[in-house]
């Protein structure tokens, strides 16, 4: 459920369209065949980049891609705004939370949790996915604690009318992920910390 990724930390300048600048990442990351960006908070970042720039924007690329991807992005186009950036390797939650209700609708079920608050301290932000029978929570960010997802689970089964443990947490994308039991692993196989003025 732990993913590797490259991130891109943006510096941008005051009153800068933010909306223009994803639609611009997100145009040349479709150009370079790059893939989809998703967007995420600062705290993905290591605290030695963070002592250097806290981001007003965060991009994270997809699987697969890499911090070279990441800096000949930035390196090679301009983006309206976009004063200064750096690429990190990032660690990132990517999950999908699942619970079928019993004895209440699906819609009912996502106006519980949400008057309740605990998914917003929980994650700060994710995206409810309503269908017939059920509902899903993702995830994608920075990683969160044992605690934190089980407090999600908690308050999605009182919400379903369900137990914690008919809450299923799984990962939202295929493949393997990373192995935090031996601790964080090196991220620094790619060059790791470009940076690109004006």
């Amino acid at each position: 459920m732990v993913r590797k990724r490259a991130a891109i930390a943006l510096h941008v300048t005051p009153g800068a369209d933010r909306r223009l600048i994803g639609r611009q990442l997100r145009a040349v990351a479709g150009t370079e065949k790059i893939g989809t960006l998703n967007d995420a908070t600062f705290a993905v970042f290591s605290a030695g980049l963070l002592n250097y720039l806290v981001p007003e924007m965060t991009v994270v690329l997809p699987e697969g891609a890499t911090t070279e991807d990441a800096e000949a992005m930035m390196r090679d186009h301009r983006f309206t705004g976009v004063t200064f950036y750096l690429v990190e390797n990032v660690l990132v939650h990517d999950l999908t939370f699942a619970a079928i209700p019993v004895g209440v609708a699906p819609e009912a079920a996502q106006a519980t949790e949400d008057a309740e608050g605990v998914l917003s301290d929980s994650l700060n932000h994710y995206v409810t996915g309503v269908q017939r029978s059920g509902l899903t929570v993702r995830y994608f960010g920075a990683i969160i604690s044992d605690e934190q997802v089980q407090a999600v689970r908690e308050s999605m089964a009182r919400a379903a009318h369900i137990t914690p443990d008919q809450v299923a947490v799984e990962a939202s994308s295929p493949g393997a992920g990373i192995d935090l039991s031996n601790g964080v692993p090196s991220l620094t196989d790619d060059p790791s910390e470009s940076h690109h003025n004006g």
